[in-house]
């Protein structure tokens, strides 16, 4: 029988907080609003927890799986040369994230937004950061 690794059972833990918001999203929608509310503004709050009431059980374990279990491709020098990274300065990613580019994409670029959690520059300034990849074109 094989041990059970610190970054399965993180992994476990991940899935069932995501499973428990769930059932209380389900349960009381306005809760779920006013938690996405604050990290990703009123606009959008509402659309993102529709999204995610509609899921079902077996989405959400595929969605968690999916970002839980990624293997990172090895890349050429060349290739990883074509990659950005955008994260917030919030995003709480951010420093495993940091660890794997500099294991496995050194030469890529990585990009940091001052003040923004996971995803929010896209949502919340979608405009520049567009403006920000086409200039790395």
């Amino acid at each position: 029988m094989q041990p059970i690794s610190r970054i399965s059972i993180l992994r476990r833990i991940f899935k069932n907080f995501v499973l428990s918001k769930h059932r209380h999203a389900l349960r009381d929608k306005s809760y779920a609003v006013d938690l996405i509310s604050k990290i990703y503004g009123d606009d959008l709050s509402k659309v993102l927890v529709d999204s995610f009431i509609a899921m079902d059980k077996e989405s959400i374990k595929n969605i968690i799986h999916a970002c839980a279990y990624v293997r990172l491709p090895l890349l050429s020098k060349d290739d990883q040369e074509k990659c950005i990274f955008c994260y917030g300065s919030n995003d709480k990613s951010l420093n495993i994230a940091k660890k794997a580019m500099r294991r496995n994409f050194k030469n890529s670029l990585m990009k940091i937004w001052k003040g923004y959690s996971h995803c929010n520059k896209i949502i919340l300034d979608n405009e520049r950061y567009c403006k920000f990849l086409i200039s790395q074109l």
